[in-house]
């Protein structure tokens, strides 16, 4: 065989160099010890600095198969020079060999190809193109998105994004959870005030309004509803009863107090509808059942209320540049289409559904045991699955059942391969269960084919939510504080801009601050939420990423023109920040196809942090506009990448580019 060469246009070059050494050590064992590796078994890494660029490590290899180490480690440094043309040269110490890259080849493959890819450079096609589902945010139209809900819906969106770039067609889907108690709670409350109070006269979006109406009513009822056991208590002198129901009281009644400060016209009338009602509880309870069996007035009263929301919901996702192919209503979808039905008759069918007084349970350990699935499903011998409610004593189905339906119509209605739901980690057995259930009503591939992208919540300091109680944070305060803080920062720096100007700016970099903020932690991890951490211009933040594409794009403009043409000779990478810069640039491709592979859009985010900061320290080393001749050409081409790489990083993430900051 012939040198290995890959002097062509390359869409993952590092990712093209590892291939290229791995295929050769692959093919040396084979030829040479009749063994068959895997890429698995061959671990490519960084190279310490003084050692080389990149490295093999072969010590685990070597020992599995008992082979010795040194020949075989000294045989790969003298072949992979001679077989790879990207390599210049490679030595051996310790179970490793590392590699020394030919940075006037690897230069030039890396540079021409994004030259040439422009902005598609990152776009690497996966081997077969899928149509994917991605479900997200699907908050409860009751109330306005808060901080938890900003997390999903930025991830949902950076996912979808970064699937795209690897060529896959992305559906994009919010299910809007409009069956429910929690719905006939707002609804109850918005029917008793609707036409007698003009909610725009408070409120400046639909969505915060019908937030009060729901907790007002909720925290009311329960008020109705304990001053009841408490009367009860008394008469049966359960003097610990009495006890314990009164501080639940004090409880509800601090909540009470709080909401009726915030707006005490809507909660008298409130207060005062509610208690012309002698049982609220149950008219609540009926009016579910009614919109559950389709009455037309409970249906008109539900979808009037969650419009309003909804609405609300629009105008906050289009300030996040987030928006949806479909909205998915599961009254229609699961209800109205008797889905819901039947897949409740076809579960009931098997021997794992058990009735407790009137209401259905799901058996999952007694399911995933008959059927020996816990392998299948990724589940260790020890993890017990607790039964899950389907529906209520009073025939009533829970979310759980519909969520079933709601997964079938997915993948049958939408002709997908693929579903991905970004709900929290909360919902980890609830997300399960919709896996055993497609498996056992025969939809085996749908259910391998259906993920749980799970994540952690967001920690506000000194605040614990319940959107019961009208104790949230709202995705609108953030995004406010956001761009306030960032206007702040803008007025110091640039006063001299148009006061136009510093909006727009300070809109992209807030918006983008607390966007990587809620990116750049790994899903699996809790986030404590700060300000002082989502606008650090010094590291880690989306202002210090955005502020380092400013940077090369200033460069750029004042050179006035990218050279046309690559010439490889003319190529210099004397300084280790100029190729420590390269290396980067050709690894980009690779952390989008890895970063996709593992639903891990904080590996975009950590790549761009750890990238921003090597730009910033060849920015301050390696003078471009000064510089002449080989080292000018190299320097501005480097750039020139270094923007596109920049900019298509922030893009995956959802995050706009400013020109200025």
């Amino acid at each position: 065989m012939g040198r290995l060469d890959l002097d062509h246009i390359s869409r993952n070059p590092y990712g093209e160099l590892k291939q290229a050494i791995l295929k050769e050590v692959e093919d040396f064992l084979y030829e040479n010890a009749q063994m068959k590796v895997t890429e698995e078994e061959l671990i490519f890494t960084k190279a310490p600095e003084e050692l080389g660029d990149y490295a093999l490590a072969l010590h685990k290899l070597c020992k599995k198969y008992n082979l010795p180490v040194s020949d075989i480690s000294e045989a790969v440094a003298k072949l992979i020079p001679s077989r790879v043309s990207l390599v210049s040269t490679a030595a051996h110490k310790g179970g490793y060999v590392n590699f020394r890259l030919d940075f006037k080849e690897y230069g030039y493959l890396v540079l021409d190809s994004i030259k040439t890819l422009g902005t598609e450079y990152g776009y690497v096609p996966a081997d077969k193109a899928m149509r994917i589902l991605v479900e997200y945010i699907s908050a409860n139209p009751i109330h306005p998105l808060h901080v938890g809900h900003l997390r999903n819906a930025v991830l949902g969106e950076s996912l979808a994004r970064i699937l795209e770039r690897r060529g896959h067609i992305v559906r994009r889907h919010f299910y809007v959870d409009d069956v429910g108690l929690q719905v006939a709670y707002a609804a109850l409350g918005y029917k008793l005030i609707k036409g007698k109070v003009n909610w725009r006269k408070y409120w400046k979006k639909g969505d915060h309004f019908i937030g009060y109406i729901y907790a007002a009513t909720n925290i009311l009822v329960s008020i109705i509803d304990k001053r009841r056991e408490l009367e009860l208590a008394k008469k049966e002198g359960d003097e610990e009863k009495v006890l314990e129901v009164t501080r639940e009281l004090d409880d509800l009644l601090y909540y009470a107090n709080s909401l009726r400060e915030k707006n005490e016209e809507v909660f008298e009338l409130l207060l005062d509808e509610l208690s012309k009602i002698d049982d609220p509880t149950n008219v609540i309870v009926e009016l579910n059942r009614k919109f559950e069996r389709g009455d037309p007035e409970a249906e008109r009263l539900f979808r009037e209320l969650c419009n309003i929301v909804i609405e609300g919901f629009k105008e906050t996702l289009d300030k996040l540049n987030i928006s949806f192919d479909s909205w998915d209503w599961e009254s229609e979808v699961t209800l109205r289409s008797n889905r819901t039905r039947s897949v409740l008759e076809k579960l009931s069918e098997t021997p794992f559904i058990e009735k407790r007084m009137g209401a259905l349970y799901f058996k999952g350990e007694e399911m995933v045991n008959s059927y020996n699935l816990k392998k299948v499903f990724g589940l260790s011998e020890s993890f017990e699955i607790p039964p899950l409610a389907l529906s209520r004593s009073d025939g009533t189905t829970l979310y759980t059942v519909r969520d079933i339906a709601y997964s079938i119509w997915k993948f049958e209605e939408c002709n997908v391969d693929k579903v991905i739901n970004v709900v929290g980690v909360d919902q980890k057995i609830p997300q399960l269960y919709l896996k055993l259930a497609l498996w056992l009503l025969g939809y085996k591939k749908e259910a391998e084919n259906l993920h749980h992208f799970a994540y952690e919540m967001v920690r506000l300091q000194g605040v614990r939510m319940s959107s019961r109680r009208g104790v949230m944070v709202t995705a609108d305060e953030l995004i406010n504080e956001a761009i306030a803080r960032a206007l702040e920062e803008v007025n110091k720096r640039n006063p001299k801009l148009e006061d136009e100007e510093k909006r727009r700016v300070a809109e992209r970099v807030g918006i983008g601050a607390l966007k990587y903020l809620l990116l750049s932690t790994s899903p699996s991890k809790t986030i404590v939420f700060s300000w002082e951490r989502a606008f650090d211009l010094n590291q880690n933040s989306g202002p210090f990423i955005q502020y380092a594409y400013v940077r090369a794009s200033s460069i750029l403009r004042k050179a006035h023109k990218i050279p046309s043409i690559i010439e490889k000779d003319s190529l210099v990478f004397e300084d280790v920040l100029e190729r420590s810069l390269l290396k980067m640039i050709g690894e980009f491709p690779q952390v989008v196809v890895e970063a996709s592979e593992n639903m891990r859009p904080d590996m975009i985010a950590s790549y761009a942090n750890e990238f921003a900061k090597l730009f910033n320290l060849f920015y301050e080393k390696c003078p471009v506009l000064k510089a002449s001749g080989p080292h000018y050409h190299t320097r501005l081409l480097l750039v020139h990448a270094t923007s596109i790489v920049l900019k298509n990083s922030l893009e995956m993430l959802g995050i706009d580019v400013p020109r200025k900051m």
